[in-house]
């Protein structure tokens, strides 16, 4: 699919995606933002399930006890029934040797609605269960808890400097969406996501994602630009417009630096962080600090500095990947196709652990 646009702007893509957000916040929040059935499709078709009000039973379990793992895993709720887009499958994954090796359980659908429950087998033996939650729905949108930060350790000897790109390239991340083949459309393989990694640790959040090709700039003459984001929401949703706040993206569009001046926005950096405030969503702001990339081959490599995008209240992070290209004769003449775009994932940085006594 085409889509017209009359200058050069990567800035619309972002735009859009936070006013994306933006809408997510008003159905929360039911303030009259004129959502339209678009706009109501696209929320329930691609926005995560939300994994809630994890508990556990018995309280005390000893080594002789099954343990019933349940939770409230939903959707949102289209405006009618037929646009609804339902959770598909929830998982549990459970550990008695601190991850180190894990079980997964197949959660079911019990009959009091969203409420979810599994069952881990007793321990036999004292000990301490870790358990975490991953939930699908019928788009392969995708949340998860994910209680482990990432192994930042050195190993003994190594000397090399702190922002060294190759500390991270080879970070053991987790796979949080595998993309499907693509039947109805053709993408070009530079283009083409295959997968997408993450992981998190007190500092950094960590992204690896994963292309059929090694992903290019395009070329100018003629206009052929390519444009990769990652948009993310540094919270979760809740009923204040302050979420926009909360709400950025990260790009790499090299040839943008090619582009002439945008009215009241100027220069668009090659390689950038891009978010809004509420008050002025109509001029963004760029930051090149806060974040380095690296690519190599096929797999595209970046970490983002956690507290540069201020702290987590509720340690959840919303993120989807996507791409396209601009072409035309010139920069005041291009179109935009678009490429490729990842299921959206939503996880949370926690742990639940329970004492076998």
């Amino acid at each position: 699919m085409i889509y017209n646009i009359k200058k050069f702007h990567l800035v619309s893509i972002c735009l859009l995606l936070t006013a994306l957000i933006f809408h997510v916040n008003s159905i929360y929040s039911k303030a009259d933002f004129n959502i339209t059935k678009d706009y109501m499709k696209y929320l329930t078709k691609y926005v995560p399930p939300f994994i809630e009000e994890v508990r556990y039973s018995p309280e005390n379990p000893t080594p002789d006890d099954e343990i019933e793992i349940r939770a409230r895993i939903m959707k949102f709720k289209g405006t009618r029934e037929e646009e609804s887009v339902p959770v598909s499958e929830a998982i549990l994954y459970y550990s008695t040797d601190t991850w180190k090796t894990e079980e997964e359980v197949d959660m079911e659908e019990s009959d009091q609605e969203n409420i979810w429950t599994a069952t881990i087998p007793a321990l036999e033996q004292q000990g301490e269960i870790a358990y975490r939650i991953k939930a699908l729905d019928e788009e392969n949108n995708v949340s998860m808890e994910l209680p482990l930060p990432v192994n930042e350790e050195k190993t003994e000897g190594d000397e090399t400097k702190e922002n060294d790109k190759s500390l991270y390239t080879s970070y053991t991340l987790t796979e949080v969406t595998k993309d499907e083949d693509d039947p109805d459309r053709e993408i070009p393989p530079l283009l083409d996501i295959l997968s997408l990694q993450f992981g998190y640790s007190e500092r950094y959040y960590y992204f690896r994602i994963t292309y059929e090709a090694t992903p290019d700039q395009g070329t100018i003459t003629p206009i052929n630009a390519n444009a990769y984001v990652l948009a993310l929401l540094n919270t979760r949703p809740v009923p204040s417009l302050e979420i926009v706040r909360y709400a950025w993206a990260w790009f790499y569009a090299p040839l943008a630096e090619f582009a002439p001046p945008l009215p009241e926005i100027g220069k668009i950096p090659g390689v950038s962080l891009f978010h809004v405030k509420p008050e002025n969503l109509r001029k963004p702001i760029f930051e090149t600090q806060g974040f380095d990339y690296k690519i190599d081959g096929n797999i595209l490599n970046l970490r983002i500095d956690r507290n540069f995008l201020s702290e987590t209240p509720s340690d959840t992070l919303l993120f989807v990947t996507a791409n396209g290209s601009l072409f035309g004769s010139d920069f005041s003449n291009v179109k935009f196709r678009m490429g490729d775009f990842s299921p959206t994932v939503l996880v949370y940085m926690r742990d639940h652990r329970i004492s076998v006594e």
